[in-house]
């Protein structure tokens, strides 16, 4: 499943104006129009509460994903739209369970950086409008590593609109110690099996570190050799000098000796 980031942007770099109840009014006919082709095509989007107030109403022949801090307090409309209080990750699986090839991500500036820090964006598709805002929302705050975009395609939209598509390569996770926060690994091809199944973003206590360039859990105790499903449940900490930390496991020590690191 790919994850597919859609936005409209100011010359000067913002996707809104300061205000944030401002409306779309700035953008192109034509852009509008490449936005209703290409998000019912996907079949489904993913947007923030503010975003959706924006609209005022869910966009029709898609399915409405509209992430919010109390979705108790929404009403939800089975094939229409839905309220969640769920992370960027448990959605995409949740949407990839059933069936879904494209998500299209459309809003706000929260939504597509929280996309874009757990590396869950595959490609964006960004519409330069001839307008000035001076200031304004940017469409990424933060983010702790910038991503390597490649051009795949460019064109012209109406008479003075620019479509850019870009492919998003995925950065390696970040280690906690240097960083001190967890990296998530991504949904897609980027991430192996082993992280897809038994990553619990809520719970960091009970997570398990798949990272390419180092052999995990290398120095531990004595006892039989596990095969990756088995290693659930690990807290792993990783030092600066490459070396792999037991810290935690649900499983008794004498069943893991060493983890068998394989690549995705």
């Amino acid at each position: 499943m790919k994850t597919l980031a859609i936005a409209a942007q100011s010359l000067d770099g913002y996707i809104s104006p300061a205000a944030e109840t401002s409306t779309m009014t700035w953008v192109s006919a034509e852009d509008k129009a490449f936005f209703r082709q290409f998000t019912r095509e996907c079949g489904v989007v993913v947007m923030g509460r503010k975003t959706y107030d924006t609209i005022r109403k869910p966009l029709p022949d898609r399915l409405n994903i509209v992430m919010t801090c109390d979705p108790l307090k929404c009403e939800s409309i089975p094939g229409v739209i839905e309220f969640t209080s769920s992370t960027p990750f448990e959605i995409l699986k949740n949407l990839e369970t059933r069936k879904f090839e494209k998500v299209a991500v459309i809003g706000g500036s929260g939504v597509y950086t929280s996309f874009a820090k757990e590396n869950l964006i595959d490609e964006l598709y960004l519409t330069i409008e001839p307008i000035l805002f001076g200031r304004g929302i940017p469409m990424f705050q933060d983010l702790p590593t910038p991503p390597t975009l490649k051009l795949l395609e460019q064109r012209k939209l109406g008479t003075s609109s620019v479509l850019l598509h870009y492919k998003i390569a995925t950065n390696p996770p970040q280690s906690p110690f240097d960083k001190g926060e967890a990296a998530t690994p991504s949904l897609s091809k980027k991430a192996n099996s082993i992280s897809n199944r038994y990553w619990t973003p809520s719970n960091y206590s009970h997570m398990l570190w798949i990272c390419d360039w180092v052999i995990i859990l290398k120095y531990l105790k004595n006892g039989r050799s596990a095969r990756p499903d088995d290693a659930r449940s690990i807290l792993i900490i990783y030092h600066k000098k490459k070396q792999a930390i037991f810290m935690k496991s649900s499983l008794p020590k004498s069943n893991i000796s060493k983890f068998s690191h394989r690549k995705p």
